[in-house]
């Protein structure tokens, strides 16, 4: 090569990295702005609403509070036992503290613009752990889905027990949540991802491991992993209805209700994934179900509370999660050791 030739290479490098960075940056400015534009209808809200909202949270119930929250925290870690019963599907066998203080730990990444971060990153803290990749990108969509599925079967049992919702909303939030079941349901069919494996637009996207690892049909895990989850919303929505009486004692509101809003409310949130742990959608969704049982103040300061409430209970187990991981050594050669990793029974 050419002194010439050298030189503008050396050129080039420099204006390649600039036109990256300015492109992280748009990107970073874009998502930001994304989210802000989502939060904005429901800041107004608390704008309009200001003087009502302060009075409630001024008047707040510290007791009833801190027994949801207490409550939260107590059913918290069965959104990490749940990847431990999938991983124990797949043939893994890793004790259960290390598996939730993965899962706790990787959370943290769902907080980035973009929403999503938090599986990729699990998969790798799985790899990182010693699992292999196939069981790790199967047992996160299985999370997922099972996560998911309690959820939607809580927010349309809502839909029935007349949260006093417009009929048309009704047949919207059934038609979207069954949609969304359907399509978390087949991807555990492999048929599924043969045929999309056709698109060359598919091949180049990160879904194309998930078609690669789900290499046979199965749902054995599903019955167990699903009552567990379910139980965790059931266990959420406790909490929540604690969080409620202690903005509004005379709340006219049940367990189940409550357990429906917010399981509803974190539905939306998961389907609008380009959202940082939903916020926005949730809060908007949260609020308008609630504003059909309690003033509209109320329904905000509860909203507002809410997300703190959530953030704070995931808060401690993303503290204590690397005291979770810490193992004591394995012999070589030990049973342990050998069923650590395990074979992907998918």
């Amino acid at each position: 090569m050419s002194p010439i030739d050298n030189r503008s290479s050396a050129a080039a490098k420099p204006a390649a990295t600039e036109r990256s960075r300015s492109n992280r940056f748009l990107q970073s400015l874009l998502r930001v702005s994304i989210v802000l534009l989502a939060l904005a209808p429901f800041v107004y809200a608390i704008y309009k609403q200001w003087p009502d909202v302060y009075s409630a949270l001024g008047d707040i119930y510290w007791p009833q509070l801190s027994l949801g929250l207490g409550l939260l925290i107590l059913f918290t870690p069965l959104m990490g036992i749940i990847p431990w019963l999938t991983l124990r599907y797949l043939g893994v066998r890793q004790s259960m503290l290390k598996i939730c203080g993965l899962y706790f730990i990787s959370q943290l990444a769902k907080y980035l613009p973009g929403g999503i971060w938090a599986y990729p990153g699990r998969i790798v803290a799985y790899e990182a752990s010693g699992i292999e990749r196939v069981p790790a990108i199967v047992s996160v969509s299985r999370e997922v889905i099972a996560l998911f599925l309690g959820a939607a079967a809580l927010a349309m049992t809502g839909v029935f027990l007349k949260l006093h919702v417009q009929p048309w909303m009704q047949a919207a939030t059934v038609f979207g949540i069954v949609c969304c079941a359907l399509v978390l349901l087949m991807t555990q069919v492999p048929a599924v991802w043969h045929g999309l494996s056709r698109w060359r637009l598919f091949q180049r996207s990160a879904l194309a491991l998930l078609g690669e690892a789900q290499t046979t049909f199965s749902l054995r895990w599903l019955p167990l992993v699903s009552v567990t989850s379910l139980v965790f919303w059931l266990g959420t929505g406790l909490a929540f209805l604690q969080l409620v009486r202690a903005v509004e004692p005379t709340a006219a509101l049940t367990w189940l209700q409550a357990s429906s809003i917010f399981a509803l409310a974190w539905c939306v949130g998961f389907v609008i994934f380009f959202l940082p742990a939903g916020f926005g959608a949730r809060e908007l969704v949260l609020s308008y179900l609630l504003s059909r049982f309690i003033a509209t103040g109320d329904a905000l300061a509860v909203t507002l509370l809410a997300r703190f409430w959530w953030m704070g209970a995931e808060a401690v187990f993303m503290a204590i999660s690397p005291f979770l991981l810490i193992q004591k050594q394995i012999k070589p050669g030990s049973p342990s050791e050998e069923s650590g990793a395990g074979k992907a029974k998918i």
